[in-house]
């Protein structure tokens, strides 16, 4: 069996209000190409297909038309969505009937009930192995010992010995957060788990959440995030790809390739290296190439606060370019910032996502900011919007 791993798309993200609809349009079309050339048998998408629980029109919109393309292109390869955190599970799950019936299969969340019935859900037979979907659940709402559960269920129904695959959206113990906010067992909002509480009997875990693409523990390659595709933070100065696993049999290694993924505007950080005072690093960024498409973070070393027109200068310069500015990154030359908090900007304030500012008082002011809270916060949100 030959599948490709993907996850964490983010659709209808934006990047400090710029619209990011042809990056991501164009990342689709690749992932499509890959999935074609290499004639996988299914594609798997680890969760946070979108950015927002409650994801504009035009990134559902972009999202169906590139998995009904891909259907049509590739008519024999299964494509099967978990969702993530970011993610609605409802919405997966909506139009799960309509989907399947045209070869995709979403799932949503867990469910509820006696692990027969769980089975019957997360559990999906192809013709060259198994997958177990688990999407995004909450911690307390895990029931205890699933992913041993899965893995003995399919260990009796796989009578011929076909490969045996789990998906996962959720922080494995000791992963390479970069990217997200970590704090002990907490990454990006979700608390840790052990390899060892997700490897069980498969022979690969296609692991979603983890913006970097990386190999967990020793696990002969089984645990494995496919990372981002399309680089959502400045943070992410890393390749992006999307994973080929090929796996001859239940109990053989996997064999595994990555596929980079074009960046059609990058995220730049200037300088490259430690950060500057600012003249320098305006010097730095009126030398930048003219004609290169990206985005442009300014990394400033400041030791009390920035002139008032250094964000109007920064934007001059970017006015002769094909570049888009977003921001002057501050970093303070002393470390005295009051412990636990983290200082930022105006700009830096505004750019952040509504849930991610309650999320960052939640944590100042020792509130768990729950899964259901995060629920009834996109709704309220939802109805001021609407």
């Amino acid at each position: 069996m030959k599948f490709i791993h993907t996850s964490d798309w983010h659709l209808g993200h934006q990047l400090y209000n710029y619209d990011r609809s042809e990056e991501f349009a164009e990342m689709l079309e690749q992932i499509i190409n890959i999935v074609a050339d290499e004639k996988a048998d299914a594609l798997l998408v680890s969760g946070d297909v979108f950015h927002s629980s409650v994801p504009p029109l035009s990134a559902q919109r972009m999202f169906a038309d590139a998995v009904m393309r891909l259907r049509r292109r590739c008519p024999d390869t299964a494509v099967i969505i978990t969702a993530g955190n970011h993610d609605s599970a409802s919405r997966h799950e909506i139009f799960a009937k309509p989907w399947r019936e045209l070869g995709v299969i979403m799932s949503g969340h867990i469910g509820s009930g006696e692990l027969n019935e769980i089975f019957d859900r997360l559990i999906i037979r192809l013709p060259k192995g198994f997958i177990a979907a688990v999407p995004y659940c909450n911690e307390r709402m895990m029931p205890e010992g699933l992913f041993k559960a899965l893995s003995e269920r399919i260990a009796e129904l796989n009578t011929a010995q076909l490969p045996s695959v789990l998906m996962a959206h959720t922080a494995v113990s000791g992963c390479d957060a970069t990217g997200h906010k970590e704090d002990g067992r907490n990454v990006g909002g979700i608390d840790t788990v052990d390899a060892e509480t997700l490897a069980a009997d498969f022979d690969y875990v296609a692991l979603g959440h983890i913006h970097r693409p990386q190999v967990i523990g020793n696990t002969d390659g089984r645990l494995r995030y496919s990372g981002t595709p399309l680089a959502v933070s400045f943070d992410e100065e890393y390749e992006h790809s999307v994973t080929v696993v090929s796996l001859a049999e239940h109990g053989t290694e996997p064999k595994v390739h990555t596929v980079p993924v074009k960046q059609p505007r990058p995220l730049v950080s200037l300088p490259v290296g430690a950060p500057r005072p600012l003249e320098e690093v305006l010097d730095v960024f009126k030398k930048y190439p003219d004609s290169l498409p990206s985005y442009i973070r300014l990394n400033v070393l400041v030791d009390s606060f920035l002139p008032p027109d250094a964000t109007n200068r920064a934007r001059i310069i970017a006015a002769q370019k094909q570049c888009r500015f977003c921001i002057i990154n501050q970093i303070r030359s002393d470390s005295g910032n009051v412990a636990g908090q983290i200082p930022m900007t105006v700009e830096e304030f505004r750019n952040l996502e509504p849930a991610e500012i309650v999320s960052r008082y939640a944590d100042n002011t020792g509130i768990e900011f729950t899964d259901d809270m995060r629920t009834l916060f996109d709704e309220v949100l939802q109805s001021l919007n609407n």
